[in-house]
């Protein structure tokens, strides 16, 4: 007859460690709510990426009412990012800017690294509205609330160099903009972001070949990412980089394909 063997102490704890392991695997349920919103946010980034502008702000507007019934103060906020960027290529800037600044001065309770992307991108619609000290303003805003390992030093780095460029200051633009592209090594979009502004810079100090280098490795970034709008934007920062270096027939051919790439991209809408 076998002998029953009993539990030790050592046991037991491991049999509730075990069990305590295997219910925190399983997470929380997501609610359908919470599942419902984002879908809307995702798919409004897919429509957005895409080029489709108009479809992504329905999409962000239905994220966003959803985020606020939860509460979800930091969904809520890309949500609002990204309302701002689909209004802002939809040709409605100052709607873009006062979503934006609704949110800066309503949502008491942001951290600071939301505040920093939501001061980033209020500083980016100064920018195309062409106010760069007010661009710069908000930019240093932003800059002091994000720290040296902010998720988006990237992004503001890029930033920073975009305005340099808009005053005129093509040496300090392209010393922000290959910091950028090293900052963002493992964010490929940024990365592509630094490298156009990068050849942007290059270009207006008469570096062609050097604007050719970047623009080639942006469009190679944005080719894997799949990326039709940007595309378009490397093929005709390609023309003029190639044109600058006195090769027409290049020059020509990446005009083209620009403008089949904005052609293609306008199809998707």
């Amino acid at each position: 007859m076998s002998q029953r063997v009993k539990p030790t102490l050592l046991g037991v704890l491991l049999v509730m460690m075990w069990l305590a392991a295997a219910c925190a695997s399983k997470g929380a349920p997501v609610s359908a709510t919470h599942q419902q919103a984002d879908q809307r946010f995702n798919a409004a980034s897919r429509a957005l990426a895409l080029g489709q502008p108009e479809r992504a702000v329905q999409q962000f507007q239905q994220a966003i009412v959803l985020y606020d019934g939860l509460y979800a103060l930091p969904q809520r906020t890309q949500a609002v990012l990204g309302l701002s960027r689909a209004l802002s290529e939809s040709g409605r800037v100052e709607e873009a800017m006062q979503c934006v600044q609704q949110a800066l001065t309503t949502d008491l309770a942001l951290s600071a690294a939301d505040r920093s992307q939501l001061l980033g991108r209020k500083a980016s619609l100064w920018l195309a509205q062409g106010d760069s000290e007010a661009a710069a303003t908000a930019a240093l805003q932003a800059q002091t609330e994000c720290h040296s390992r902010c998720p988006d030093h990237a992004a503001l780095t890029v930033l920073q160099a975009r305005i340099a460029l808009a005053r005129g200051a093509w040496v300090e633009g392209k010393d922000k903009a290959s910091q950028a592209s090293l900052l963002a090594a493992d964010k490929p979009r940024e990365q592509a972001n630094a490298l156009r502004v990068l050849a942007q810079a290059e270009l207006k100090l008469q570096q062609a070949q050097a604007a050719i280098l970047a623009a080639e490795q942006a469009l190679a970034i944005d080719q894997r990412l799949g990326l039709p709008p940007r595309i378009a934007l490397d093929l005709q920062l390609l023309a003029e980089a190639h044109a600058a270096a006195g090769d027409v027939a290049k020059a020509a051919q990446y005009r083209q394909a620009a403008e089949r790439a904005r052609a293609a991209a306008g199809k998707l809408r």
